[in-house]
């Protein structure tokens, strides 16, 4: 029992050390500004933005800000139009990221074609090109286009057959109402099945006039999913996407004076017209904290890109996340290391009350005159019973007592 106790104490605490210490190892890369022919320069900015957002929700890649790209080109005095491959394998190597990745839009008559290529730093190779060809209106460009050479970027393939999606059935009520998901609007009317949706945490909102329904939800590698939403009346809803997604948010409102925590991006929320503050936390990111004014006009949605700290603040900050993780460890296991050491002290204190009947069966035995019959075997085995409780007893002690000591000990070094 003992050896048992300890290999279970050990393994938390290898577990535990593991877990504060490990972190995902992603592709770093940075996205330069596309550019473009016959569009505007707002729109190819507008363009490239999504695509960073969407390569972020791969959970593939890790991308550097748009900011500190263009800080790059200003000390290097770099032309965005005039960057070529070499151009921007060197802003890579300035940037110490490992990919870089270029693209065009070109609109020739009502069609958009989309190029983007992926190039290794190290290397100046072109490892990933995509080419998207869309006669659509520049919306679906936005929200769908962008979507689908991300997921080509980082490996996905286009069909629901990839280990990675998931598809999901939305069930309304009332059906036709539309759906928004994940902050995009889209043309999609429940009933609807969604396939190659990508494994992980989604947000939807259904609407149909003055008619709402919200739902967050998990969603699973290679799993089907059936959601059955009723629409009602409702305050506004508020969806809050983060670039990147995953970030801590809290929410507080000025005149109901309300608090919301503990949810996670992208998340939605049920409103009434109100003045909110968010404080958005990510790890690697510079805490955010946005005022909104909720206008109580059906679903709205809020972006949110959060700036990611410089690698000194980051490594810092980082520095700080594992000090409170392991001291939270280190708290969950020492108070049950703590409780099994008083457990070990009651146990120990029931021994000495054994081991003292025991003396006191034994000393009524010496001074007996009883030295046979039935009253002497009653006496002599309720002392042969209280020292062999007695034993017992400090045995589970010693045993609770060492798990429990070890327990502390590896709890506390957390801790501390």
């Amino acid at each position: 029992m003992y050896t048992i106790i300890k290999t279970l104490a050990v393994l938390i605490v290898a577990t535990s050390l593991s877990l504060a210490q490990s972190s995902d190892q992603k592709t770093s890369l940075a996205v330069l500004d596309f550019t473009g022919r016959n569009i505007s320069e707002a729109d190819a900015v507008t363009l490239s933005d999504r695509f960073r957002f969407e390569l972020l929700k791969t959970n593939k890649f890790s991308v550097m800000e748009r900011n500190h790209m263009n800080l790059i080109f200003q000390e290097q005095n770099f032309q965005r139009s005039e960057c070529d491959e070499t151009c921007a394998v060197e802003a890579g190597q300035i940037a110490a990221v490992n990919k870089i990745i270029t693209g065009a839009v070109t609109k020739f008559g009502k069609i958009y074609t989309v190029n983007i290529r992926m190039i290794d730093v190290a290397t100046g190779k072109i490892d990933k090109e995509t080419n998207n060809d869309c006669e659509c209106k520049k919306e679906k460009l936005l929200t769908f286009i962008m979507k689908d050479a991300a997921l080509k970027m980082a490996g996905f393939k286009e069909n629901s057959s990839n280990d990675d999606f998931s598809s999901v059935k939305v069930i309304t009520n009332i059906p036709g109402a539309s759906l928004i998901i994940d902050g995009n609007p889209t043309d999609k009317k429940t009933p609807v099945t969604i396939d190659s949706l990508l494994s992980g945490k989604h947000a939807i909102v259904a609407t149909l006039g003055n008619l709402h329904a919200k739902t967050v939800f998990l969603s699973e590698k290679l799993k089907s999913k059936e959601l059955k939403l009723d629409l009602h009346e409702t305050g506004s809803l508020l969806s809050i996407i983060t670039n990147p997604a995953n970030a801590e948010i809290f929410v507080k409102k000025k005149i109901s004076q309300r608090h919301i925590s503990g949810i996670s991006s992208p998340s939605v929320i049920q409103t009434k017209p109100d003045e909110f503050t968010l404080n958005i936390f990510k790890p690697g990111y510079n805490d955010t904290s946005i005022t909104f004014k909720s206008k109580h006009s059906g679903p709205e949605v809020l972006f949110v890109d959060l700036d990611p700290l410089d690698s000194k603040h980051s490594n810092k900050q980082m520095t700080i996340l594992r000090h409170r993780k392991k001291s939270k460890t280190g708290m969950i296991i020492s108070i049950p290391s703590f409780g099994i050491s008083c457990g070990a002290a009651y146990l120990l204190y029931r021994s000495i009350n054994y081991y003292d009947d025991a003396e006191d069966y034994k000393r009524l035995l010496n001074s007996s005159e009883l030295k046979s019959g039935s009253a002497f075997d009653q006496i002599m085995k309720k002392n042969r019973d209280a020292a062999s409780s007695g034993d017992n007893n400090k045995t589970a002690a010693i045993i609770l007592g060492s798990a429990g000591l070890l327990g502390l000990t590896a709890g506390l070094t957390l801790y501390f």
